[in-house]
């Protein structure tokens, strides 16, 4: 079976929402579980995209106009073979015709909007399931789509005889849905455990597995369920082929109702993040109270003991507005007051006539400013109470006299609004769904973003009442943008297209969680994350006592917002916010070049063409910087572990944290605050403080022989009198025989003049004196001509005669000392940063 994919959808108190027969569903509208879109997608506007289209179309009107049909599967023949696709969907036995259709209507609804570039994907419901594949999926059991299980956190009080039991009913209703029913391959069963206690099973297959395909597919599942569910009052697992669910009812005396909510233009795997925020901390700060709610900027959570659905509740208010203590009568503030509130109407009207009573509008105000609305309640509300409780918010919420600079937001437990003078909320056409057709019985639309849950607990303590009033994302006094003219003055317009808010960050990163830790650099540590539009990141957070660290921020911030290269790792944005600051890259899964080049186990996967390509690659970044981007920009720090790698190990150029740019004609700088990283410093850089595109030439040098040899050049500082590996490859130059550096893992899979030329190149880079060294340029050309002859390398920097006496190279370690070039070396592999945000 493939890997499953543990999520936990709902509140870590409430017992699991899973019912087996459509008599005790208090719902009208299918419940979205979970979707998987591959990773191996096409391009847009493909045949292939065209052909999922009429698939996925074809089965939404196959489960419409047929009756009695729970389960259907189609194949799409496109003109190439590739372009075939294979698609079924499966409604649970249980589930009344009508349901079952509004499943799959809603089923190929989203993979159509979310997975149409996908090569295979699937969407669960409580109430059904659609699947598709370029790969054959009938009459066949998934072993390559993972599987998926969910699971609720409350235990079962007697748990010894429990997962005994449980396989054994488990079991014994597997059998019954393979063997016993014919083709539906459905089957539950109830076993009273005690007077008060009762367990649940249900098993179902795709009716297209043979008997026996059906039991192996279940058997899998079982099996999970010790790492899933063990001693749990509910969980199930999910595969496209088959799927199992238990539920564990025991007599309790009190019912709690809950509801979450997430922002409609929030996607879902953001939604998820936050949710599964919301639901920690409320556990956390409302345990054992009767009612609560929590708010998030993106999603928001609240139980209770009475039944609040449909109905609007206006009992706690949480508002954050900028207020002035001046309320004398003001003709502009009454203008802008009259403007703004009218806006508000006109959003609570979009919302409240939405179905997923969401909306947003925007009006420009002037030439400089542009009003940002959003509206919301709860989709459990009808039309006339969202718009009557949007209009509270106006009438009542909003302190209009004494409203100072426009920006502000106002949360009911049913419903809330926000308006700003930047925008807050993601541009989306579908954000505004079409409105479903009524079916006759009076069927309520879509609703995918709330779940409104009726839970029973086991226990629910009468003790007191709390309401969390938690808005992670508090607007700081000063706005965004006077944060960015403090901090990088007239360059702040250029900026503010990239600022990130920290509740954004917290969420990408489930609040730097260290199970996304990924690394600790030289100013702070690095977490991967998921942005609300799905972008993987990598987060580097800088430690908040680094005084040095802020200049560092700085000068990537201004530097690297300006540069765009395939070999340079991109940036995304930045954080400057609560004391936090923050840099946001693009996720490199491969990590840094290092992490290939100097491990024995991973240096045998670089293959002597892709060593070939990440030298090449490695070099077309430089030249960017050097010489094709807007700004003359030098490096200062380059070396393998700031040399990232894609899935298709392209390199990328990373940490501009100590970058420098140059004047168009200035050749080069001084300083006596050396930093970087020993073993890839010029011999002028290192000794004299002095920098140019020809140090960034060296450090290329130095790692151009690393990548042919898999051996570190900053091993050389570990001993003065130690072979280092610029004497070790000039020595086998000298004697004619270079072949011998090579790393064992590429040698006889190499072009020897590929080789030749770049032991060649390395030595040049890495001469003593600036002005013998080639520039990147010239190097380019070398390595793109194989008609070149390229000059007779001499003597490299840093050979024995240069280690014997060692002083007067001043060093800096991560704390980032000023030093006078009088200091002497402690030989040390120092760094300033030894990870970059992956």
């Amino acid at each position: 079976m493939a890997d499953s994919h543990n999520i936990l959808l709902i509140f870590t108190f409430v017992i699991f929402l899973t019912t087996f027969t459509s008599t005790t569903n208090s719902w009208d509208d299918p419940f979205f579980l979970y979707q998987y879109c591959s990773s191996n997608r096409t391009s847009a506007n493909t045949s292939f995209q065209i052909n999922l289209t009429t698939l996925l179309s074809s089965l939404s009107s196959i489960a419409t106009t047929k009756t009695n049909t729970q389960f259907y599967n189609t194949t799409f023949n496109g003109n190439n073979p590739s372009d075939t696709i294979y698609g079924m969907y499966l409604c649970r036995d249980d589930v009344p015709s009508q349901l079952c259709q509004q499943c799959i209507v809603n089923a190929t609804q989203r993979l159509t909007s979310q997975c149409s570039l996908s090569k295979e994907g699937i969407v669960w419901y409580n109430e059904c399931m659609v699947w598709y594949s370029t790969t054959f999926i009938f009459s066949t059991v998934a072993r390559t789509t993972p599987s998926f299980n969910l699971f609720n956190t409350d235990k079962v009080p007697n748990t010894k005889s429990f997962m005994s039991l449980l396989f054994s009913t488990m079991n014994k209703t597997a059998d019954e849905a393979a063997f016993g029913n014919g083709v539906k391959k459905f089957a539950t069963n109830d076993i009273t455990i005690s007077k008060f206690q009762t367990l649940y099973c249900l098993v179902q297959c795709t009716p297209n597995l043979s008997p026996h395909e059906c039991r192996i597919c279940v058997s899998g599942l079982i099996e999970q369920l010790p790492g899933c569910c063990e001693n749990r009052v509910g969980g199930r697992v999910l595969n496209p082929s088959c799927n199992i669910s238990l539920f564990y009812k025991a007599q309790v005396a009190n019912t709690a109702f809950g509801l979450f909510m997430c922002r409609g233009d929030v996607p879902f795997s953001f939604c998820e993040l936050c949710v599964k925020n919301a639901t920690q901390r409320i556990t956390k700060d409302c345990n054992f109270f009767q009612e609560g709610v929590i708010w998030y900027s993106q999603c928001m959570i609240r139980y209770s003991n009475w039944n609040f659905f449909s109905l609007v509740d206006k009992s706690h208010v949480y508002s954050e507005i900028n207020v002035t203590s001046d309320s004398s009568p003001n003709k502009e503030r009454n203008l802008f007051n009259f403007v703004i509130s009218t806006t508000l109407s006109n959003v609570a009207i979009v919302a409240g006539d939405s179905d997923g009573k969401f909306g947003t509008k925007s009006l420009e105000l002037n030439d400089l400013q542009t009003l940002y609305t959003l509206g919301q309640c709860t989709h459990d509300l009808s039309s006339d109470d969202c718009k009557g409780c949007l209009g509270d918010i106006i009438g009542n919420g909003i302190p209009w006299p004494y409203l100072g600079s426009v920006g502000g937001r106002v949360l009911y437990p049913s419903c809330n609004l926000r308006f700003e003078l930047f925008q807050f909320y993601m541009d989306n056409d579908n954000v505004t769904k079409p409105k479903i057709a009524h079916s006759s019985s009076g069927k309520r639309t879509n609703r995918p973003r709330t779940i409104a849950l009726i839970v029973l607990l086991s226990v629910v303590p009468v003790i007191l009442f709390c309401v969390g009033f938690y808005l992670i994302k508090r607007k700081t006094k000063r706005s965004f943008r006077s944060i960015l003219n403090e901090n990088f003055g007239d360059e702040s317009a250029i900026l503010e297209p990239l600022q990130y808010g920290l509740d954004v960050i917290e969420a990408a990163t489930n609040n730097f969680a260290n199970e996304n830790f990924i690394g600790k650099g030289g100013f702070g540590e690095v977490y991967k994350g998921t942005l609300f539009d799905g972008r993987q990141i990598a987060v580097k957070r800088l430690s908040k006592s680094s005084t040095q660290g802020g200049k560092e921020f700085k000068n990537e911030v201004l530097l690297i917002a300006k540069l765009q290269h395939r070999n340079l790792v991109t940036f995304i944005g930045f954080c400057l916010q609560e004391q936090e600051k923050i840099l946001i890259y693009e996720y490199v899964p491969n990590k840094g070049l290092d992490h290939f080049l100097f491990d024995v186990r991973q240096r045998k996967f670089l293959s002597w063409p892709e060593r070939y390509n990440i030298i090449r690659g490695i070099a077309q970044g430089i030249i960017y910087l050097h010489v094709h981007s807007r700004l003359k920009v030098i490096h200062r720090d380059l070396k393998p572990s700031n040399i990232l790698l894609d899935e298709n190990m392209t390199p990328k150029i990373s940490d501009f944290g100590l970058a420098r740019i140059f004047e168009l004609n200035q050749d080069e700088a001084s300083t006596n605050r050396i930093v970087g990283t020993l073993g890839y410093m010029s011999p002028e850089y290192a000794m004299l403080g002095q920098f140019s595109d020809k140090s960034d030439v060296y450090s290329f040098g130095v790692m151009v022989l690393e990548i042919m040899t898999g051996k570190k050049n900053v091993r050389s500082y570990e001993s003065i009198v130690g072979d280092s590996l610029l004497s070790y490859v000039w020595r086998q130059w000298r004697d004619e025989t270079p072949f011998n550096i090579l790393d064992p893992n590429i040698k006889g899979t190499y072009s020897e003049s590929e080789v030749k030329k770049c032991i060649q190149i390395g030595l040049l880079c890495a001469q003593q004196f600036p002005d013998a060294r080639p520039t990147i340029a010239t190097v380019v050309s070398y390595l793109n001509n194989d008609f070149i002859e390229l000059p007779a390398p001499q003597e490299p920097a840093f050979l024995s005669h240069g280690q014997k006496n060692a002083k007067g190279i001043p060093q800096e370690s991560s704390s980032t000392q000023s030093i006078s070039t009088s200091t002497a070396l402690t030989i040390n592999d120092l760094s300033i940063t030894e990870l970059i945000p992956r």
